[in-house]
């Protein structure tokens, strides 16, 4: 019995980590395809850099905000609750190491999105390719 919970608690762990990297894809994608590409789009891009600020400091600020933001609300918080689920439910079978190596390599994936999403709003001035990279995701996984 203790086997067969243990097997499928690593089962759900497994099932945590491909929904997450999953999810905040297609999460990050969604909530960050008007970062650049609206503010292009209402004016407000242009009034800020008509000021002394540089490009790459407005890209930076974004890319800073938007991290902090994904980092503690979409994949820490929601971790932590998860970690200590896990822990409750049956302690030892998922230690803190290999869960914190999870959520790295979930981070590092989200990430990548959100560093593209953020690049591509800077090269398009529509959000179809933003679409596209949302379906070439579906087809990843």
């Amino acid at each position: 019995m203790k086997y067969q919970l243990s097997a499928t608690l690593q089962l759900g762990s497994e099932l945590f980590a491909g929904v997450s990297i999953l999810a905040l894809a297609i999460g990050v994608i969604i909530l960050l395809q008007d970062a650049i590409i609206g503010e292009k789009q209402m004016g407000t891009a242009a009034w800020v850099l008509s000021k002394p600020v540089t490009r790459s400091a407005f890209l930076a600020a974004k890319a800073a905000a938007s991290t902090t933001g994904v980092i503690c609300l979409m994949i820490l918080l929601p971790g932590l609750i998860a970690h200590d689920l896990f822990r409750n439910f049956e302690p030892g079978t998922v230690t803190a190491a290999n869960f914190a190596g999870m959520l790295s390599v979930v981070t590092l994936h989200t990430l990548f999105y959100l560093t593209l999403t953020l690049l591509l709003g800077v090269l398009v001035d529509n959000r179809f390719l933003l679409a596209a990279l949302w379906q070439m995701n579906r087809v990843e996984f």
